[in-house]
């Protein structure tokens, strides 16, 4: 493939995108940060990534689409989770091959890699096999997936992601009357959770599952419903999530009568 790369949109995916392709070797020739820029732009390569906040993205393609009279034999591809390919079709009618690329990874202005984590992509069958090569060549899986796929996709990753940071401020908060700031909640937690996530790794979620509604442990939960009797938000957390958890235990490890006496208690 080409191993020349356009870039339009220079927030942390966009830095991140170029730091990952110099890494692997491709030339970043052009890069538009702004629509300042973008408003330059005399060339783009035949792989383009459109990178800005999603609000953006048809701003940038209705752009293209008067700036450009053919895109024969380029391939552009948004990298937004939530949108679908087809908001690049202005430019398939240009003769481009178009998709999305999503990096399923939690990008920061430290992000210089990345290795290991999968992109979903969807849209043509041409742009996908250019952006398979493409995260191939990063160090990157890719998992092909429908429109619909996609905007499901995009909700799970949500809740896995942005919801897991939610979930550590709370459970820094259950702590806030200790003495222990909130810090050093958070970085005796984080080696919990990564424990957790790396069982995950190896396990399904049943499987992966510890603590004491896992093993039946009444009196324990019970302890914890009478800790936060005056904290509503954090009761009202615990015991659903404590509910869906319970969902999770093995029949075979906690008895009919155990469940009914978790369930009283975090309803």
């Amino acid at each position: 493939m080409d191993h020349t790369i356009t870039i339009i949109g220079y927030g942390r995916l966009g830095q991140a995108l170029e730091r990952a392709c110099l890494k692997a070797g491709f030339e970043v020739a052009h890069i538009y940060k702004n629509r300042e820029e973008l408003h330059k732009m005399k060339k783009i390569s035949d792989l383009v990534f459109i990178t800005p906040p999603d609000s953006e993205i048809a701003a940038v393609c209705e752009y293209l689409r008067f700036r450009f009279y053919e895109l024969v034999g380029k391939t552009v591809a948004h990298c937004s989770g939530a949108l679908p390919s087809d908001i690049l079709l202005d430019l398939k009618e240009k003769g481009a091959s178009i998709a999305c690329f999503h990096p399923m990874q939690s990008i920061t202005h430290k992000t210089k890699s990345f290795k290991g984590i999968t992109f979903d992509i969807e849209g043509d069958k041409k742009a996908l096999k250019v952006l398979e090569e493409f995260a191939n060549h990063i160090g990157a899986n890719s998992l092909q997936v429908s429109s619909k796929q996609k905007e499901m996709l995009h909700v799970s990753a949500v809740m896995a992601s942005n919801y897991l940071v939610t979930l550590a401020q709370l459970s820094s908060e259950i702590s806030a009357d200790s003495g222990l700031s909130p810090r050093e909640v958070l970085d005796a937690l984080l080696p919990l959770m990564n424990s957790t996530i790396d069982n995950l790794k190896e396990m399904n979620p049943s499987h992966a599952l510890t603590g004491p509604i896992a093993r039946g442990d009444v009196d324990t939960v019970e302890r914890h419903v009478k800790f936060l009797k005056n904290r509503d938000k954090l009761l009202s957390i615990y015991k659903k999530m404590g509910v869906l958890t319970l969902d999770l235990v093995d029949r075979d490890v906690v008895s009919i009568e155990t469940r009914k006496k978790l369930f009283e208690l975090l309803r």
